[in-house]
C-alpha cells in the first residue's frame, strides 16, 4: 500500500507553518543560523555537507533534497539550488524568507520520503523551539 498524499495528512500543514514561523525567530538569536542547520541535520535523509572553498577552508552546509543551506556568517542563511555537484542558484535569505525556504524544502522532503519522516521533523522543530 502506498503512502497517502501529503494533503491527506492533517499535521503536514501545521508543521510546515511552524517551521516557517520558528526559523525567523531563531535566526535573530545569537548563533541562530547554526541552530537551524543543526536542527535540519537531525531529520532523516538530510545530509551534512562540507563545502571546500578556493582558499582551502571548508564551510558546513546541510543538504535537503536539491536545496543546500549554509550560514552566511552574519546571522542569515544562504540557500543554494544544487543538482549533482552544480550550484544552479545562490540566494542570501532574510529571516522571513529563510523560514519559508526551509519549510518548502522540508515539504518536498516529505513528498519524496513519505510521511514516515514527519515525527523526526516535528522532533527537530521541538528542539529548535527549545532554543528560543
Amino acid at each position: 500500500m502506498s503512502e497517502p498524499p501529503l494533503e491527506a495528512v492533517p499535521a503536514a500543514r501545521r508543521w510546515d507553518l511552524e517551521w516557517a514561523e520558528t526559523v525567523p525567530a531563531v535566526l535573530v538569536t545569537l548563533g541562530g543560523d547554526d541552530l537551524v542547520l543543526d536542527a535540519l541535520s537531525r531529520v532523516p535523509q538530510v545530509h551534512d555537507v562540507e563545502i571546500t572553498t578556493g582558499w582551502r577552508s571548508t564551510v558546513h552546509a546541510v543538504a535537503v533534497g536539491d536545496r543546500r543551506f549554509r550560514a552566511n556568517g552574519d546571522g542569515r542563511l544562504v540557500a543554494e539550488h544544487v543538482v549533482g555537484d552544480v550550484v544552479l542558484s545562490t540566494t542570501v535569505l532574510a529571516a522571513d524568507d529563510a523560514g519559508r525556504a526551509v519549510a518548502a524544502a522540508l515539504n518536498e522532503h516529505v513528498r519524496h520520503f513519505g510521511t514516515t519522516v514527519l515525527s523526526e521533523i516535528e522532533a527537530a522543530l521541538a528542539g529548535l523551539r527549545s532554543a528560543l
